[in-house]
């Protein structure tokens, strides 16, 4: 007993932190050895279904001798979100009685599948009943506003946003049903103001029921954001990296909260964490950079980036931690020398046959001319005339003749034959 209630509880835990896909490979290696092994498999195909992975979803249930409601609406679903319609029409005729049974929530979302599937198929007659079962549930009517949601915004795109607030308003109008709320949720702006308010109005309404998916937290917080709800997006960024779900993403999130309310001192120990750790993408170190230097911590962003450079052993790193340095440095006087010797550094570092890194090098050079001896110099004219001629095309960095005897009109000609502005682009 005790083992089948771990086996029960793990998918939870797992589904908890965001780790159902790590949690299929465990399954995975079980049904080698035990193929019809019913109770491991009807535990398993919840987990797939979560994951979207519905043919294997329908592959397992096949092998089940009989299917409780939850296994019939897996199945149903399942070849619907593989659009196949004509096998989904025929399992929900097949499993009615089992359905119109059974207490399930989303019941009634499957007779609006099969109304749909029905009047595509010209079937008025099966429609017609599968609507009126439909209107026979207390929430009948939410289900079946969402359905004419979702099919006015397949047909009519451009009217989205007219859609999703006609929704809204017919939330408000039954009372606020929480099939609604968690469907509504999903379709709105988080960073539009009006719509990010009725978000978080509806997330509060869906996580007294359940959690949200890592994707939807994400929107909640931008919700917030939007909304200036500053410490709401902490405590959210906060019970996320306690997961560990997206921690990079949600010390974005921690951050820019911390800054926003003055806690300046916080929100740079954040920085400090996250631009040492080695799991993160460049945009995130980009933002992080970028916010403490609008906190005034220049000199503390410079002494860590450096800190960080003699310690990092990936070159694509380094390239990174080299062109924000000289971004820095070029707005600051005292660090002038630095300034000329990462330039030169940086030159080492980035790929030759790269257009926007080499053309980047040679750009920078022609405006700081760092070099301290000739060989130095000749090195970036050889650069420079290699570059010139595999990328004669490049906008990063072009050289050319400037007509200054025809007086303005010349001036102007050869800086559009410079950038590769065309009469057509002018007009």
């Amino acid at each position: 007993m005790f083992s089948y209630f771990c086996q029960l509880i793990s998918p939870l835990i797992y589904g908890y932190f965001n780790k159902l896909e790590e949690l299929t490979c465990y399954f995975d290696e079980i049904l080698s050895e035990r193929t019809a092994h019913s109770e491991i498999i009807r535990i398993y195909v919840l987990i797939l279904f979560n994951c979207g992975q519905y043919q294997k979803v329908i592959d397992l249930l096949e092998r089940l001798e009989s299917l409780d409601a939850v296994e019939c609406g897996m199945h149903i679903l399942s070849y619907n979100h593989l659009k196949k319609s004509r096998q989904c029409l025929s399992l929900i005729e097949k499993y009615e009685s089992i359905l119109l049974n059974s207490s399930r929530e989303n019941i009634p979302a499957i007779f609006c599948i099969g109304a749909e599937i029905a009047d595509a198929m010209f079937n008025k007659d099966l429609a017609t009943r599968y609507e009126e079962i439909v209107k026979s549930f207390p929430d009948g009517e939410a289900f079946i506003a969402i359905q004419d949601f979702v099919k006015k915004s397949n047909e009519d795109r451009s009217r989205h946003k007219e859609f999703t607030q006609d929704l809204y308003q017919k939330y408000i109008n039954l009372g606020k049903p929480l099939v609604i709320a968690e469907q509504l949720i999903r379709y709105l702006d988080p960073q539009e103001s009006m719509a990010a308010n009725q978000l978080i109005e509806l997330a509060e309404t869906v996580l007294e029921r359940r959690e949200f998916s890592e994707e939807r937290y994400l929107d909640l917080a931008q919700a917030f954001i939007t909304t200036e709800r500053w410490a709401d997006a902490e405590r959210l960024a906060i019970k996320n990296i306690d997961k560990g779900l997206a921690v990079s993403k949600w010390r974005l999130v921690q951050a820019a909260a911390l800054q926003n309310q003055g806690k300046i001192g916080v929100a740079y120990k954040t920085f400090e964490e996250v631009i040492k750790s080695e799991n993160i993408g460049k945009q995130e170190k980009d933002f992080f950079i970028n916010l403490s230097l609008s906190l005034g911590l220049i000199d503390n962003v410079v002494e860590l980036l450096e800190d960080n450079l003699i310690n990092s052993t990936n070159v694509l790193d380094k390239i990174f931690i080299i062109r924000r340095l000289i971004a820095i440095y070029m707005n600051r006087a005292e660090y002038e020398q630095k300034l000329k010797a990462a330039v030169l550094k940086y030159g080492e570092f980035i790929d030759h046959n790269n257009c926007d890194q080499e053309g980047d090098y040679l750009q920078l050079c022609t405006l700081l001319c760092p070099f301290e001896n000739d060989e130095q110099v000749s090195d970036y004219t050889e650069r420079r005339d290699k570059y010139l001629e595999k990328f004669p095309d490049s906008t990063v960095f072009k050289m050319g003749n400037i007509n200054i005897d025809e007086g303005a009109e010349g001036l102007l000609e050869s800086l559009r034959n410079m950038l590769g502005i065309t009469p057509e682009q002018i007009e």
